[in-house]
């Protein structure tokens, strides 16, 4: 016999999709989603729907009659992410450039420059507000008591790194190259990886470094691994002040590859854009609202019109008994359930959990949830 349970772990939660069309469970790995949060809460709520028939008829006398039963389920999550709510919308989630807007209080510094950086060059017009609600005027000189100018930014520069196959590898066998980078706590005295090539042209044998270079977790964790034809290049993800980095090559068993010298791209930090105030105006309080230009924005739009899926939820959590003698893994299965749609956002600072509503689509009489547990090692 099992005991009471007490909870030691928040649950891990993985989502499926079923199929709109077989209504069997999707095996597309766009509609399969195991979620980066966890699960803190699992709240499940059952209700008779019913309806009232006040006078009655030839067929039912007065009552109260039952419809059918509701089952609510509510997933209260750790955090929340907008992968999983795009997921839940049935809409991807999008990388692009465009427009951001940005609304904040600010105070004019108190000593020069008095200028306040902004987080992008700006598209249009400012808004600039006191206190007084009184809103101050934008020139494209130098700015008097209650105006203001905006000065554009110069935008920075990824530091690169590249070589060329001089000569393909005539006899196939290892290479050893060796990547360093200052920032990289992982690159900063040099890592050497060691490549398989073959006996075969410039453009493979550099694709075969590419791809190497690529699946080292250091490596691609700092740096896009790309290049074309018999080139390699990497160009650190960040735009920052330039470093030492290197990119160094050497034959092992492998004979004949050749590469050139290592071309190099200097890193320069982005200077933003700023807006540049009066001396007059030092230490005044301010909102200021505009939009910025940005080139990497994640975004997903909820669409009234697109249809929520079906979902297979599987929540994966441990438990001790009551007297901590026993260990159990524990499965929660709830099957065929439909986001509402229906989330609360908290804005406040405090963290705060976030709650996901479902309802159960299946027909009354069928499984809704399973739960499921088994002992494990202490």
């Amino acid at each position: 016999m099992s005991k009471n349970t007490i909870k030691i772990n928040a649950g891990k939660v993985k989502m499926t999709k079923y199929s709109p069309l077989t209504g069997a469970l999707s095996t597309d790995p766009n509609d399969i989603r195991v979620c980066t949060e966890a699960a803190q809460e699992i709240q499940k709520r059952k209700s008779v729907d019913t309806y009232e028939l006040i006078d009655g008829n030839s067929d039912y006398p007065l009552g109260i009659y039952e419809k059918g039963v509701k089952y609510d389920v509510s997933l209260i999550f750790s955090d929340m992410s907008n992968e999983t709510l795009s997921f839940l919308n049935n809409v991807p989630v999008e990388i692009s450039s465009g427009l951001m807007k940005e609304i904040a209080s600010l105070t004019v510094p108190t000593e020069a420059p008095y200028e306040v950086p902004l987080l992008g060059d700006v598209s249009g017009i400012p808004i600039v507000v006191d206190t007084n609600n009184f809103k101050w005027g934008y020139v494209e000189g130098a700015p008097k008591v209650n105006e203001f100018q905006v000065q554009a930014g110069t935008p920075g520069t990824k530091q690169a790194m590249s070589k060329k196959v001089a000569s393909e590898a005539t006899t196939a066998g290892a290479i050893v190259v060796t990547i360093k980078a200052a920032g990289s706590p992982a690159l900063a005295e040099g890592k050497a990886i060691t490549i398989d090539v073959t006996d075969s042209d410039k453009n493979t044998n550099a694709l075969e470094i590419r791809t190497a270079l690529q699946s080292d977790r250091d490596v691609a964790v700092y740096f896009d691994v790309g290049g074309d034809d018999d080139e390699i290049t990497l160009t650190r993800k960040v735009i920052a002040i330039n470093e030492v980095e290197s990119f160094a090559f050497a034959l092992d068993t492998a004979e004949g590859l050749a590469m050139g010298e290592t071309e190099t791209v200097a890193g320069v930090v982005t200077i933003p854009a700023k807006m540049i105030f009066n001396v007059v105006n030092a230490g005044t309080p301010v909102t200021v609202e505009y939009d910025y230009a940005q080139d990497m924005i994640e975004s997903f739009a909820e669409k009234r019109t697109t249809l929520l899926p079906i979902v297979l939820i599987e929540i994966v959590h441990e438990t001790l008994s009551s007297d901590k003698t026993k260990k159990y893994k524990n499965n929660t299965i709830l099957r065929t359930m439909q986001y509402t749609g229906s989330m609360d956002e908290t804005l406040k600072r405090e963290h705060s959990p976030e709650t996901l509503p479902f309802t159960a689509v299946r027909p009354d009489g069928v499984d809704i949830a399973v739960n499921k547990k088994v002992e494990i090692p202490l």
